[in-house]
């Protein structure tokens, strides 16, 4: 399965690039430790049970030396979250208070790599969908200026005379940032990126054959929409932008 790396350029708007979701839950009894011999660990679960995600998570394993036992208790945190719209607004909040670094994507990544060296079948779709969600919501941090300027296109999307008196402002003033002609160069290029991801993604997810339990089954196809909305509404912001040639 792909491995993401922390370093992989953004390609679309988080707000319309809400690719992954989770509706497990891990118990509030795991979380970030050390053992006696001072060799920093992942976690350790300390409450019984037989939830493939606390499973997974508590396979103790030494951590990279670069990420902090704080940094590892937000990624611990997110996975607490019991839907799509609780990662969101924690994310957001974690964003707001300057605390969604390159750490706290390492502990997901981290998790991750070690429940795929596992074969760990259960949780891998889980924690794949988070970790690919984190990795776009720290990469709108350095958002390039066209991707910045698509997420403020979006979010007027249901109003077609604000969308183009926005696009107006921001690609055709005599100080614009970015013009009409690299704006479009960059979003064609955003959904040629989006056609690769949808291709991996649909790679990856077959490559765990009959081995998705039915909730996986389900969070994939949230998934899909997820991602069928975000190539859409890239598809709105370039449509748009073309009628202002």
């Amino acid at each position: 399965m792909a491995t993401l790396c922390v370093t992989t350029q953004r390609v679309t708007a988080p707000r319309a690039t809400l690719k992954h979701g989770k509706s497990r839950r891990v118990p509030s009894s795991v979380t970030p430790t050390r053992d006696t011999s001072g060799r920093r660990l992942l976690v350790r679960a300390s409450a019984e049970g037989s939830d493939p995600v606390k499973e997974a998570v508590g396979a103790s394993v030494p951590a990279p030396e670069d990420v902090s036992p704080d940094e590892f208790a937000r990624f611990y945190a997110l996975l607490q979250c019991a839907d799509v719209a609780e990662v969101e607004k924690k994310c957001l909040e974690m964003i707001q208070a300057g605390e969604l670094t390159e750490g706290v994507l390492k502990a997901g990544f981290a998790v991750l790599e070690q429940a795929t060296a596992r074969g760990d079948e259960k949780v891998i779709p889980t924690l794949t969908g988070l970790c690919q969600y984190l990795l776009e919501m720290y990469q709108r941090l350095a958002a390039p200026p066209a991707l910045v300027l698509v997420d403020q296109f979006v979010q007027l999307l249901d109003d077609e005379e604000k969308v183009l008196a926005a696009m107006r402002a921001a690609l055709l003033a005599e100080d614009a940032e970015i013009d009409l002609a690299k704006f479009l160069e960059a979003v064609a290029e955003f959904l040629v990126a989006i056609e690769t991801q949808d291709a991996e993604f649909e790679r990856d997810y077959a490559q765990m054959g009959d081995n998705l339990t039915p909730e996986q089954l389900e969070q994939v196809g949230q998934m899909r929409t997820m991602r069928a909305g975000a190539k859409a509404q890239m598809l709105e912001v370039q449509r748009h932008a073309e009628s202002l040639r």
